[in-house]
């Protein structure tokens, strides 16, 4: 018999898959933008690889925090978190001018995440 996760750790394992459910869709929306940016590195096939990568690893660190109670994964997770705010906050302003769903996307993406961690 599976013994019940705390409420507060099973609502953070659902916004967190909500949240990367949210980056998929974020992930479509800038799909044409992403290929372009990476054409030297092999455009599509390369994009898709990192998508794949860090969708398994944003899992396997969801599944370290929630179902392992693994304190590492979760400082871990947190402190990747706060390093990637500020290159996210230089680009959400070029992201809600030329691609405002986008930009609102991402802001609901961010959102769930802190919701998340809290």
């Amino acid at each position: 018999m599976q013994s019940r996760l705390p409420s507060n750790v099973a609502r953070f394992e659902q916004l967190m898959y909500l949240s990367l459910g949210i980056g998929v869709i974020l992930s479509v929306l800038q799909w044409n933008q992403s290929v372009a940016g990476a054409q030297t590195l092999g455009g599509a096939k390369f994009v898709l690889i990192i998508q794949v990568s860090v969708i398994g690893i944003t899992i396997l660190f969801i599944w370290l925090i929630a179902r392992c109670h693994r304190n590492w994964a979760r400082w871990v997770f947190v402190i990747l978190a706060v390093l990637g705010l500020p290159s996210y906050a230089s680009t959400l302003g070029q992201m809600l001018r030329s691609r405002p769903i986008a930009g609102i996307v991402s802001i609901a993406q961010l959102t769930t995440e802190v919701l998340a961690f809290f």
